[in-house]
């Protein structure tokens, strides 16, 4: 109790979480601190020691803030993480999408959106691994019963079928392109 209490302390989670971490990062706070808040649970409130009874409150007692309060920060800090990059993604999806339906009225609008549809099939690759980086964020938020407001969820859920519109755009795109 006393390594994990002391690691605890010293670790400044809250500039960790601001700066941009993975998944993993999530993944393995999380268990952690989990399981250390289940350890620290665990504790009795005495323990016998040969013909000793020990008093066991005050060390539960001083130790499990410090999981709570790691778990708190995280808590905080990852629906915060999964909404940005659940935003960011929605909004380049409406973004793709409100410039492909576009019909070009001049030459110049026209190679401007015949140059979009290339950088955007380029783009959507990378799309697919941000979308299940955010899946994977919701699945932690959900396995691990981390407190999210309600229209986040209702946004998640749309998530990937703004994806898979943008994808059908792009296929009509360039099935019109090529028609051409």
């Amino acid at each position: 109790f006393r390594n994990f209490y002391v690691e605890n302390e010293a670790t400044d989670l809250a500039s960790l979480c601001h700066s941009d971490q993975d998944v993993e990062f999530f993944q393995r706070s999380l268990a952690r601190f989990s399981r250390q808040h289940s350890l620290v649970q665990g504790i009795g409130e005495t323990k016998n020691v040969g013909f000793l009874r020990i008093d066991t409150l005050a060390l539960k007692n001083a130790v499990l803030p410090s999981p709570k309060k790691c778990r708190g920060i995280i808590d905080h800090y990852l629906p915060i993480l999964a909404r940005q990059r659940m935003d960011s993604l929605i909004l380049f999806s409406q973004d793709a999408s409100g410039r492909l339906e576009a019909k070009p009225t001049s030459t110049v609008e026209f190679v401007e959106s015949l140059t979009f549809l290339d950088q955007i099939q380029e783009k959507i690759g990378g799309v697919d691994l941000d979308v299940n980086v955010v899946k994977e964020l919701y699945d932690l938020i959900e396995q691990y019963n981390v407190p999210v407001p309600p229209e986040d969820l209702a946004t998640y859920k749309t998530l990937s079928p703004s994806i898979i519109a943008v994808k059908n755009t792009i296929d009509k795109a360039v099935g019109e392109r090529d028609a051409n």
